[in-house]
C-alpha cells in the first residue's frame, strides 16, 4: 500500500468511499463535483487493486488548516490506513509551516491518540464557522513543531 497525492481519476473512488460514511452522517457528503474541485486537498492509500482510503488537508489560513474527509473502506478498516492518511496530511501542513490543524470528529478518541485535543468552537478562525456541523462532531487540533526558516 502507498499513500500518493489524488489525480481527477481517483474522484469518483473518493466519493464512493465517502458516501456510506455520509448516509450514515458520520461525516458530510462530497459530491464528485467538489471532489474533483478540491483534488488538490486530498491524498489516497492504494494498492495495485484499488483506492482504499482518502483524506483531505484544506489550508484555511497561513497559521490554520483542516484534516478532512478521513475515510477508509470498511474491509480495510484497523490495518492502520486512516492512521497513515493523517499523518501524510500533517507532514504536508508541516512542509506549507502551517502551525495549528483542525479536525471536526465524533472520533474524539481515535484523534486523541494522534495528539490532537479539544478546543472550543469560539477559538477557531472565523472562516471555518461558515462550514456545516455534523451533530456530535467536536473540534480538535494539533500545533505542529515550529519549524526554523
Amino acid at each position: 500500500m502507498i499513500i500518493r497525492r489524488a489525480t481527477l481519476a481517483d474522484a469518483g473512488a473518493i466519493r464512493s468511499i465517502i458516501a456510506p460514511y455520509a448516509r450514515h452522517r458520520v461525516m458530510l457528503p462530497r459530491p464528485k463535483r467538489e471532489v474533483c474541485e478540491h483534488i488538490r486537498d486530498y491524498f489516497v492509500a492504494s494498492d495495485a487493486r484499488a483506492i482504499m482510503g482518502c483524506c483531505g488537508l484544506r489550508v484555511w489560513t497561513d497559521r490554520c488548516a483542516e484534516i478532512y474527509s478521513l475515510a477508509v473502506r470498511r474491509r480495510f478498516n484497523t490495518k492502520g490506513i486512516g492512521t497513515r492518511l493523517v499523518r501524510t496530511c500533517l507532514k504536508e501542513a508541516a512542509r506549507l509551516r502551517v502551525r495549528r490543524v483542525l479536525a471536526f470528529t465524533s472520533e474524539r478518541t481515535w484523534f486523541s491518540r494522534l495528539g490532537f485535543r479539544g478546543i472550543p468552537l469560539k477559538m477557531l478562525p472565523q472562516a471555518v464557522y461558515k462550514e456545516k456541523f455534523i451533530r456530535g462532531e467536536r473540534a480538535m487540533y494539533l500545533d505542529l513543531p515550529r519549524r526554523p526558516a
